[in-house]
C-alpha cells in the first residue's frame, strides 16, 4: 500500500514529559492513502461506514480486531488496536474519536491510518492484514537528555529485550516493564512494547527489535521516546506512563554501570 508522504519515517520533537495525559486524546499523526477516493452516499463509503463501526465495537471489547466488507473495486479492510493496558471504555473513546478523525483528516480518501496514545486505527481498499511491513513509522522524541547517554542505553536495551521477551510470550503480543534507579545518574526507567496480535511470536520480537537493535539515532540520549508503527511499538520514559504495575520489574544495582569490584579479604596476622 502507496501512502503520502512517500517518506516512511517521521521525525518530531515533542515534549512527552509535559503533560502525558494530555496526548491519549490526541491525534499524534496521520497517513492518507494514494490508493483512490470515494464520493459521498457512495457503496464505498457505506462498506466503509459499517467496517469502522464494527472496529470501533469490537475492538473496543478485545483490544484488537480486523474486518473486511464488499467487493472489488468497493472492497474496504479495517484494522484497530488499543494499547494493551487501557482500560474498555478508554478504548472505545479513542476508537470512535479515530473512526471520525480518519475521514476528516483525509477526506473521501479510500485509505486512511491514524494513531493515538490509546489506540491505531487503519483502513483501505488495499489488502495489508497479511503483511509484517511496519511502515509508515513515527519516531517522538523527549527534548530533555540524559547526563550519560551510553549507560542509559545499555540499561534501556535491558529493559526493552525483557519487556520484549515478556510480550512476545504473551497472547496479546503486549508488555510493560521498569527497571529501577541504580545510580544518581541513572533513573528509574519504564518501557512498554505491542505488536499486533496476529504477528507470531518471532514475528513480534523482529519488528520491535527492529526499532530499537541500535537505537535509532534521533532517540539517543534522550529521557523519553516512541516509535509508532503499524505492525509494532514501543516506547520508554523515566516516568510511568501506563496504567497498572509493570509486567517486568528489573533491578540493577550496578554502581556506574559496571560490578563493583570484590572486596579483598581480610588480613590474616602472623603466628
Amino acid at each position: 500500500m502507496t501512502m503520502t508522504p512517500s517518506v516512511y519515517h517521521f521525525f518530531f520533537f515533542l515534549l512527552l514529559f509535559s503533560c502525558p495525559s494530555l496526548i491519549a486524546g490526541q491525534l499524534l499523526y496521520n497517513v492518507c492513502g494514494t490508493t483512490g477516493n470515494f464520493t459521498a452516499n457512495s457503496t464505498y463509503q457505506t462498506n466503509l461506514h459499517r467496517v469502522l463501526s464494527y472496529l470501533s465495537h469490537n475492538a473496543s471489547t478485545s483490544g484488537f480486531a480486523t474486518t473486511t466488507f464488499g467487493q472489488i473495486p468497493d472492497l474496504v479492510i479495517g484494522l484497530a488496536l488499543c494499547r494493551g493496558d487501557v482500560k474498555t471504555t478508554e478504548c472505545r473513546a479513542c476508537l470512535n474519536t479515530a473512526t471520525q478523525d480518519a475521514q476528516q483528516v483525509c477526506p473521501f480518501n479510500r485509505a486512511s491510518m491514524v494513531w493515538y496514545d490509546f489506540c491505531f486505527l487503519r483502513f483501505s481498499n488495499v489488502e495489508f492484514l497479511g503483511s509484517t511491513s511496519n511502515d509508515p513509522q513515527l519516531l517522538l522524541g523527549n527534548t530533555a537528555y540524559v547526563s550519560n547517554p551510553q549507560r542509559f542505553t545499555r540499561l534501556l536495551n535491558l529493559l526493552l529485550n525483557a519487556t520484549l521477551d515478556r510480550a512476545a510470550r504473551s497472547d496479546e503480543r503486549f508488555a510493560t516493564g521498569v527497571v529501577s534507579k541504580f545510580t544518581e545518574e541513572n533513573p528509574t526507567v519504564y518501557g512498554l512494547v505491542q505488536c499486533l496480535p496476529s504477528l507470531s511470536a518471532s514475528q513480534c520480537r523482529q519488528c520491535v527489535r527492529s526499532l530499537y537493535d541500535p537505537l535509532p539515532s534521533f532517540l539517543q540520549g534522550r529521557q523519553g521516546g516512541r516509535v509508532l508503527g503499524v505492525t509494532c511499538t514501543m516506547r520508554y520514559e523515566i516516568y510511568s506512563f501506563f496504567e497498572g504495575s509493570p509486567k517486568v520489574k528489573l533491578t540493577v544495582p550496578l554502581e556506574n554501570g559496571t560490578p563493583p569490584p570484590a572486596s579483598p579479604p581480610p588480613a590474616v596476622p602472623s603466628p
